[in-house]
């Protein structure tokens, strides 16, 4: 499989893509835009693609605001199949 991470701080906050790249030899791209955070994800030495930058809908870097449903863990998990 293949996952896509923006915002991956050190490569090892997010608990279920990590998972998926040990236990699944899953790899990807790991996206990180603050510069001193990008230079600890390239220690980690995962088996993935890594890139410094940032994801916005413009053609700038912008602050967007999300709304996340509060049970969506529990839908990830139900579509994932995973035990997380």
């Amino acid at each position: 499989g293949f996952f896509v991470e923006s915002g991956a701080c050190a490569g090892e906050l997010n608990y279920t893509k990590l998972k998926l790249a040990l236990t699944r030899q899953w790899t990807g791209l790991l996206i990180e835009h603050h510069r001193k955070n990008y230079q600890q994800l390239m220690k980690t030495n995962r088996k993935a693609y890594y890139i410094n930058a940032c994801l916005s809908p413009f053609s700038h870097p912008a602050v967007v605001i999300f709304h996340i449903h509060l049970n969506l863990r529990y839908f990830y998990k139900a579509v994932a199949g995973l035990n997380i």
